[in-house]
This record gives structure tokens, sequence and C-alpha cells, in this order.
């Protein structure tokens, strides 16, 4: 939906200083309405509030003598982006994956990197910068325009990759020691029995698969279960109904359990009642385990 030229116009220049309005002229006013022609039939499908790409513009012409000059230098296109994920639009949390997460592989790529790793960072992006922390905004809206947001955003990836990076060469994981340190249903000697004889098969088999996972699922379950968020802000971080979030992560969860069951099918060498036990008592610590070996990942940093 198209924000009114003027009305835009007329939010940038209430908001520079006298100065910067007396200079302004009318070049800023046709430089307003040019580019956001041009930031439109580029995101064609995007809903922005005029003040808040208003205030995004106006933080990019900064105390420059010649508003003018500094907005054109400005990268508006990005900006017109940044204000409608700011306006709430869910179109625009697309845009912006398509735009600026997806190429995050590309950007890390001479780390040679591991999958994992790059779908991690993608996640630890996602968080950092579309969610809203208590009364403050979303980090997004930090950006200035001064750089292409796909290269800002790079920056901020290539950090985060950095600090896991030097995080996993002092640290092990754990494992998934966690599928034993939880209450069980099944008590005394059949769950000392379970615990004893089958640890390591149970470490293998959980570990396994975590590695079947997709990516989508894996930080669905990383989001909910490590993060700590809800059903509602995976779904404004992705841009999608909640009923879908929630699917999202019920079925990582399924799909967790169900590869689980599958490896230890074919590793154990057990009859069908012991092997229900043992399903038992995975099931009754599959939220643990999967907080455990995942926020082995995650790191101590807040996104």
């Amino acid at each position: 939906m198209a924000s009114d030229p003027q009305r835009l116009v007329t939010c940038v220049l209430e908001r520079l200083t006298p100065e910067q309005r007396g200079a302004a002229g009318e070049a800023v006013e046709a430089l307003v309405i040019s580019r956001l022609a041009q930031a439109q039939a580029r995101h064609p499908r995007l809903v922005v509030d005029p003040t808040v790409l208003a205030s995004l513009l106006v933080r990019a012409i900064g105390t420059a003598a010649d508003p003018s000059a500094a907005l054109a230098r400005a990268h508006t296109d990005d900006l017109f982006l940044v204000a409608a994920i700011l306006s709430g639009d869910s179109h625009a949390i697309a845009a912006f994956e398509l735009q600026a997460v997806e190429p995050i592989g590309r950007v890390l790529a001479h780390m040679q990197p591991a999958a994992v790793l790059v779908d991690e960072v993608k996640q630890l992006v996602r968080t950092k910068l579309l969610l809203a922390e208590g009364d403050r905004g979303a980090r997004v809206g930090e950006y200035s325009g001064r750089g292409e947001l796909r290269s800002w955003v790079g920056v901020i990836a290539t950090r985060e990759a950095l600090s896991l990076l030097r995080r996993d060469a002092k640290t092990t994981t754990p494992g998934d020691d966690a599928l034993l340190a939880m209450p069980s249903p099944l008590t005394g000697p059949e769950l000392g029995f379970l615990k004893e004889r089958y640890r390591d098969e149970f470490r293998a088999a959980f570990t396994s698969a975590i590695g079947e996972l997709t990516p989508r699922d894996r930080n669905a379950l990383r989001h909910h279960y490590v993060q700590g968020l809800t059903i509602d802000q995976i779904a404004t971080m992705y841009g999608i109904h909640r009923s879908n979030a929630a699917r999202r992560v019920a079925k990582g969860r399924d799909e967790l359990l169900s590869a689980t069951r599958r490896r230890l099918v074919l590793g154990l060498k057990v009859d069908r009642v012991e092997f229900e036990s043992i399903m038992r008592l995975i099931e009754s610590r599959i939220d643990v385990s999967i907080q455990r070996m995942l926020g082995a990942d995650e790191g101590p940093h807040a996104p």
C-alpha cells in the first residue's frame, strides 16, 4: 500500500532542525517523493507508517548541513523495508528474510562453517533484530541507512559466528546426559538399570536425531525450548499465524522423538516390553533433553 508522499514530506520536514529546513528548500521534498516511489516500486506489498519512515530518514540525514545531499546518499529502499518491519507488516518479515538473512550463508562461506552453525547464526540474527525487548523496539530499527541493509546484517552475522566459534573452541558438548537427569515415572531397579545399561545408546540416538531435523524444525525447537520464546513471539519473528508457529514447534518435537525411536529400534537388541520402557523414559525427559542439547550450542550471550 502506498504511503501519502506529501504526508511523508511533512513528517520529514517537521523533524529537521530550523537550519536544515532553511537549507532544504524544494530539494528535500522532491527527493523524498522520488525515493518513496522507488521504494514502493521495489516493495509494492509493504505497508509503512509515514511517521516511522520519516524518523528513519531524518536519522540518516543526521546533523548534515545539506539534508538533501545526506538523504541522497542514504539507502532509502532499505530504510523503507525496515520501516515496514517496525510498522508491523508481516510481508516485510518475509522480504527481510529473503534480502538479508538468506545471504548469510554466503557471507560466512570464507569461514567454511558447518551447516548447523549457519542455521544457528541465522536464527540468532532473526531474534536479535526482529524481536522487541521490553519497552525497546526491534533492533532492526537501529539500521542507519548509511550502508546496505544486507551488509549491516552480514556484519552482525559475522560477529555472531565468531562468538560461536570461540565458545565452541573452549567448551565441549555435554551430550545428552539430560535424558537421564530428570525425574521419571519409572522408579527403582528398572530405572537404574535403564539409566546405566543404555546411557550411551540414548546419547548417540538423540544426537543423531537432532542432526536429522531440518533447519526449520531445529530452529523452532531452539526458539521455544532454549530461548524461551512464546508461540506468539515465534509467529511474529517469521510473520506467520500463531497456529502455524505452534504446529512448527510440535512438528519438530515429534520428528525428534520419532527419529530417536527409529535409531533405538535399529540399535537396541531388546524385547518389546523393555523397549517400551526405554521409550517411556525418553518421552518423560524429551523437553529438557531438547533444552540441554540445543542450549549447548546457544551460548550464554543474549540475542
